[in-house]
């Protein structure tokens, strides 16, 4: 074997190498990606808790929500900022998981329980007002995706026979 042919096969090896290593760094860029959407869907999921965990301590809180959503024109101009403030809150959780769910296709247990929150409160008459109002700074599909889901009443009855 003369020194050509030496030369060829090395650059055969040194190829196929090439291409083993780029399939891997392919790989592990996709898991890697993989692992900061779940990571990101856990900070959002603690972050919906806090939420809820003040809700569910502060009766003050939960009051100014309740009444916030059915009736926002009973609030104090103070409560209504308030109200705005944890709506945002929520929607732009709800935005962030939507994000991930339907533009990146992230497939996690997070569709219906989206779903689900959207059709509940989204079309109250509080939410739907802070909703409109950051229309200009949410995606139209979000909007157009929370003006599909079908629309339930949120009623304390309903939870009631939930828990009992």
């Amino acid at each position: 074997m003369n020194l050509d042919n030496l030369a060829n096969v090395g650059d055969l090896f040194a190829a196929i190498a090439s291409v083993i290593t780029l399939l891997f760094v392919a790989f592990e860029l996709r898991a890697n990606r993989r692992k900061n959407r779940l990571s990101l869907i856990t900070s959002l999921d603690k972050g919906w808790q806090e939420i809820n965990a003040q809700m569910t301590q502060d009766e003050v809180m939960a009051d100014l929500f309740f009444r916030g959503t059915n009736d926002p024109n009973s609030l104090t101009e103070q409560e209504a900022a308030r109200y705005w403030y944890t709506v945002v809150q929520y929607i732009n959780h709800h935005k962030s998981v939507w994000t991930l769910l339907v533009k990146d296709g992230l497939d996690t247990h997070h569709e219906q329980w989206l779903k689900t929150d959207i059709s509940l409160v989204y079309n109250s008459p509080g939410y739907r007002a802070v909703l409109l109002s950051l229309k200009e700074w949410i995606p139209p599909e979000f909007i157009a995706f929370a003006e599909q889901q079908e629309v339930r009443e949120f009623k304390a009855a309903d939870w009631r026979a939930l828990v009992a």
